[in-house]
């Protein structure tokens, strides 16, 4: 299970991953490759001449109807592969995301401020004390260290309740 430490820890570089995908995705242009395809396929192969004799049935399908059904045959394997594995990464960091975003939801205005102080911009317990605004400026180090593991223990209970809840919709 994922551990909201980790979680919080790597946000920044989710944010990064799920950009960098989503850019390389956007480059990739699967239609227009389905479309290369279907039209190479259709201007190789004159009307009728395609039948399905492999499977022991002869078919008077139409040669589009033939490109629609098999167009992935006719792209290359490594840019379907990498294609398909930027879409699984991609689902993967925004769903990293959405839980980083419930579990801010969930807490406290004040704990989220203190995870995001912490985990995002990258503060010290000594820089919260005297960050100007802070909810913990009255508070000593340890109280806030004390703090900072009862969030995280709440956020873990709210990543458990996420897993548990996705576990019954499947």
């Amino acid at each position: 299970m994922i551990q909201a430490k980790w979680l919080f820890e790597h946000h920044l570089q989710h944010e990064a991953m799920a950009s960098f995908c989503k850019e390389r995705l956007n480059q990739f242009s699967l239609q227009s490759m389905k479309d290369d395809a279907i039209s190479s396929m259709l201007l190789s192969k004159p009307p009728g001449s395609i039948s399905s004799r492999g499977s022991g049935m002869h078919s008077s399908g139409s040669p589009t109807e033939y490109a629609a059904l098999h167009w992935q045959e006719h792209i290359d394997p490594e840019f379907l592969n990498e294609y398909q594995e930027l879409k699984r990464d991609l689902a993967k960091y925004q769903y990293y995301l959405q839980l980083f975003r419930t579990i801010i939801t969930g807490l406290a205005p004040k704990e989220a401020w203190l995870i995001k102080k912490i985990y995002i911009e990258g503060l010290s317990l000594s820089q919260i004390m005297t960050e100007a605004g802070s909810p913990y400026e009255y508070y000593c180090k340890s109280t806030i260290h004390n703090r900072k593991k009862e969030i995280l223990k709440k956020a873990d209970l709210i990543i458990s309740m996420c897993s548990t809840k996705g576990e019954k919709e499947t």
